[in-house]
Parts: C-alpha cells; sequence; structure tokens
C-alpha cells in the first residue's frame, strides 16, 4: 500500500516552547486530502486539508509527545512517528552563594579579602558586595573578588546579593567578622600536629632557652592539632606534654626555634608509645 503523498510529511512546532505560553503545532502532506495532529496520545485536530494547524492550551512544565498522520483519496496513510519536546518550568529562583572571607579575623591593620561564587541555571547576571551598610562592589558573572578595609576594631557585618540571567534575585548571603587589635611586635605562633598514639599526648609545651622558668602550652585537639600565639622574641624548645604520671616517646623528642618578630613555626610529633618516667 502506498504513502498518502509524493512527498514526506512535513510536521513543525512554534520554537522553544515555555510554560504558559501557546504552542502551534503545523502539518503539512502535499496531495493529502486530510491531515490530523495527536498531541499526548489524544487527536486533537482533524483538517480536509494538506495544511493542519492545531493552536493548544498552554502546558505546564514537562515531556510533550506529539505526532500527525495524512491520508491520500484512496485512504492511504503518511505518519510524522511521535516526536517529544520538553517545556522547562519558569525560573523563579535566584542564583545560589557561597561567599568566603579572609582572614577570618583579621586586625585593624590588615585588608580583608571577599570570594564570591554564584550559581544559577539561568545564569548570573549581577553580584553585589556591601559591608557595613555600603556597597563595595558590584560586577558581572558567577564570580566575584573584592578587597576591602582595614576595618576598626569591631564586629563587621557584610552582604552579598546575586541576580540571575531571569532578572531573579536571590536570598542574600549575610555574615560578619570580628577584627581585632595589631599583632604586637614579637608575637610569633608555633603549630603544629601530633599523630600516632596521640591519645596519650594532652598538650604542646615551648621553653624559653634563653629564660628559663619562661613557657608557654597549648592543648591538642581531637584531630591533633596545637597552637602556641603571641611567643616573644627568643629561642624556645618545643615539645609534647603526656596526660599523666609517664613520659611520650616522641618523634621528635623535641624541636628548638628562634622566633623573631610575628614569624611562623611549625612543629610536628609522631607519638610511638609511653613509658614510667
Amino acid at each position: 500500500m502506498g504513502g498518502a503523498t509524493d512527498r514526506p510529511l512535513v510536521f513543525t512546532i512554534s520554537s522553544r516552547p515555555k510554560v504558559g505560553q501557546t504552542v502551534y503545532f503545523v502539518a503539512r502532506a502535499e496531495n493529502a486530502v486530510r491531515v490530523e495532529i495527536l498531541v499526548n496520545g489524544r487527536r486533537v485536530k482533524s483538517c480536509g486539508d494538506s495544511v493542519c494547524l492545531y493552536q493548544s492550551k498552554p502546558f505546564g512544565g514537562g515531556e510533550v509527545s506529539y505526532a500527525a498522520n495524512a491520508f491520500d483519496g484512496a485512504g492511504n496513510r503518511t505518519s510524522s512517528g511521535w516526536q517529544r519536546f520538553t517545556i522547562e518550568p519558569v525560573d523563579r529562583t535566584g542564583p545560589s552563594l557561597n561567599v568566603r572571607t579572609r582572614p577570618s579575623r583579621p586586625r585593624t591593620n590588615e585588608r580583608v579579602f571577599f570570594e564570591v561564587e554564584a550559581s544559577d541555571p539561568s545564569g548570573v547576571a549581577q553580584i553585589e558586595i556591601r559591608v557595613a551598610g555600603r556597597r563595595v562592589k558590584a560586577g558581572s558573572g558567577p564570580k566575584c573578588s573584592h578587597a576591602a578595609g582595614p576595618f576598626p576594631k569591631g564586629v563587621v557585618n557584610y552582604e552579598v546579593i546575586a541576580v540571575d540571567g531571569a532578572g531573579n534575585r536571590g536570598t542574600p548571603a549575610r555574615g560578619s567578622f570580628v577584627v581585632t587589635d595589631p599583632r604586637p611586635s614579637g608575637a610569633s605562633t608555633v603549630s603544629g600536629r601530633v599523630t600516632g598514639e596521640r591519645r596519650y599526648c594532652k598538650s604542646v609545651a615551648a621553653s624559653n632557652v634563653e629564660r628559663p622558668g619562661q613557657a608557654y602550652t597549648a592543648s591538642v585537639d581531637t584531630n591533633g592539632n596545637y597552637r602556641i600565639r603571641n611567643l616573644p622574641d627568643g629561642r624556645y624548645r618545643v615539645y609534647p606534654l603526656p596526660g599523666g604520671k609517664f613520659d611520650l616517646n616522641a618523634d621528635p623528642r623535641h624541636r628548638d626555634v628562634t622566633c623573631r618578630g610575628s614569624g611562623m613555626h611549625t612543629v610536628s610529633f609522631r607519638i610511638t608509645g609511653v613509658f614510667e618516667g
């Protein structure tokens, strides 16, 4: 049995339909005496001509299937076969934000660096950074960086706002940081990590070799980290301290560091066991 037309059936729809929009289905078949249009498994229009136009009601979001059949005078049929398109929901949600500031506890003589990343399926049109109620930066695109300050001592509040390509404003990201006094001269830091049998090590000490009796300690946290701050200038012996009446087998047993100005020193230990002192 032959087809209904000498040429293939041509079937088109209005391009890129969206939620709430009318969709136009047009089927054309030369030499056809009847053309019908089917949408989502149901015949919605039958035309006694070689051209058939169907204007649908607006669809909600989701997949829509459609097909067309054409018939010639002898009753032969040609089909377009089922085709599909997806209507994306209307975007009414603004961008999501990820905001980082560094340092986390700035001093009155330090600047604060803002790093912002925004994401949205419609793209990011604008990012705005506000600090202490004043806009300090506005940029386009999904990333924005800015250096602000120094700030006076105290709490500083900030707010970041992003707008997507559809004009939706996202929920503002709000935060704050505390600005402290400048680090005093001769305030070094010794930090590191205790590994191995670290449950036997409760703290780490730094004793001033040049001034016997001047010692500083810091507790070891649950991850094995410690930090001894604000060490005056001098030469220090750094060593782990046990949590009971025993001594530690540590590698190294101690390490000497020289502190000058506001330097940073890293000293780590591995605890291999304990013994009675």
